[in-house]
């Protein structure tokens, strides 16, 4: 089974990882790496996590025609919006 695309980190940290010093000390064409952080997949789930809660309560009016019924379908429902603003983002070359 293949790792689910997350999108990367939504707020990336940039470590310095390795470089050639001149000899003021200074780095020439530094090699770094972006790690740590949420992923994007993650950050996009908890932005639109209120609107999809929201629209859960909203809609729970005690007919049994509630969307969604669960606190897993919201979480359900929330990751399928940031899915699908990855796959938005990715198309566009984002």
């Amino acid at each position: 089974m293949s790792a689910r695309y997350d999108g990367g980190p939504a707020f990336p940290q940039f470590d310095v990882v390795s470089g050639e010093r001149d000899g003021h000390g200074d780095l020439i064409e530094p090699f770094t790496s972006a790690s740590g952080g949420m992923s994007r997949r993650d950050w996009f789930a908890g932005q639109v996590l209120p609107a999809v809660f929201a629209s859960a309560v909203r809609h729970n009016d005690g007919t049994g025609s509630t969307w969604p019924v669960t606190i897993s379908e919201v979480a359900e429902k929330s990751f399928a919006v940031a899915d699908a603003m990855l796959a938005a983002s990715e198309k566009e070359g984002r």
